[in-house]
């Protein structure tokens, strides 16, 4: 069950991080009224929510094939969201780094504040908009006619393992081939679908240990969110020198790790619907913590090099 989780994870999160870079690109169109990386995060939370309301219908009566369920929701969804994405790009709101703009120090408050809220309502929008998705669907559904359980019960449970096995791997070489042989989409697509599935596992891993210990605070998710915030703006200050050096291939790979390892290692998915489903006081802590922490990691990363050292350049490989 572990490896059919496993490559159920693999599968789902090289396409939800290629689906998160690729609406992030489709609506980061000149003059866009927001940041495009809102969108992937309010549909990542649709998604989300949907499930979690049609849960039941991955459960067999022997309660088997919830592994194609942890691959959709910490596979799919967690991938197509990002904590330490948002945390970089709300950063450089804040830093006036992208682009830089003459202005006065109290729009970057303002910047920052906006990043922050923005994010979190299409997020908290995008959860509760799924989760009636996923009610009206469950009331047209009955689950002994049309539910998951019709195909895959007993009898296909061995079909679905040898599915699992064939996309996750076959999906994972593919796209590690691809990496070798098709040099021109390594830095938009294929080096962050290459790294994504490692995060993802590290980001299960921790969920699956630490999450339990204590039911009030999701330590696993929000050490994962953490640990992907101070990854990433460590891999940003050295983006920012390999660029100079013209590396371009240290340059992709540097943005695949971003958007792949890290991207997919830290989740607002997740994240929110934690929110929504703890008490009200334990909701506010632990996603004040997050969001404080979030920040401060980035200005002790990243921010360390934009403002002592010299203005940060947003790259591009």
């Amino acid at each position: 069950d572990i490896f059919e989780i496993l490559c159920l994870l693999a599968f789902f999160s090289v396409w939800g991080a290629l689906a998160r870079l690729g609406l992030s690109s489709l609506e980061g169109y000149p003059g866009a009224a927001v940041q495009p990386l809102v969108w992937a995060q309010f549909v990542g939370c649709v998604v989300m929510g949907a499930l979690a309301e049609l849960k039941d219908f991955f459960v067999v009566a022997d309660g088997r094939n919830l592994q194609l369920f942890v691959g959709l929701s910490t596979g799919f969804c967690g991938s197509f969201t990002t904590f330490s994405s948002w945390m970089s790009t709300t950063f450089l709101a804040m830093a006036n780094a992208q682009p830089s703009y003459d202005r006065p120090r109290g729009y970057s408050v303002l910047g920052l504040i906006d990043g922050i809220t923005l994010t979190l309502a299409f997020s908290l929008t995008g959860l509760k908009f799924g989760r009636e998705v996923g009610v009206f669907v469950r009331h047209l559904w009955t689950k002994s006619l049309y539910g998951f359980n019709l195909v895959s019960g007993r009898r296909t449970v061995p079909t679905m393992k040898v599915l699992a096995v064939g996309l996750g791997a076959g999906c994972w070489i593919g796209v590690l081939l691809m990496c070798i042989f098709i040099k021109k989409w390594r830095g938009n697509a294929l080096f962050a679908a290459t790294f994504g599935p490692m995060g993802t596992f590290l980001r299960w891993y921790l969920s699956r240990k630490l999450n339990p210990l204590n039911p009030r605070f999701p330590i696993g998710t929000f050490a994962a969110n953490i640990f992907g915030t101070i990854v990433i703006g460590c891999l940003m200050i050295g983006q920012q020198r390999v660029y100079q050096r013209a590396d371009p291939t240290a340059c992709q790979v540097l943005q695949g790790l971003m958007d792949g390892f890290c991207g997919c290692l830290t989740t607002i998915s997740t994240f929110v619907l934690e929110l929504v489903t703890l008490e009200r006081r334990n909701a506010w802590t632990y996603g004040s913590v997050s969001v404080v922490c979030g920040v401060v990691c980035m200005c002790l990363t990243a921010g360390v090099d934009h403002w002592r050292f010299r203005a940060h350049e947003v790259v591009r490989c």
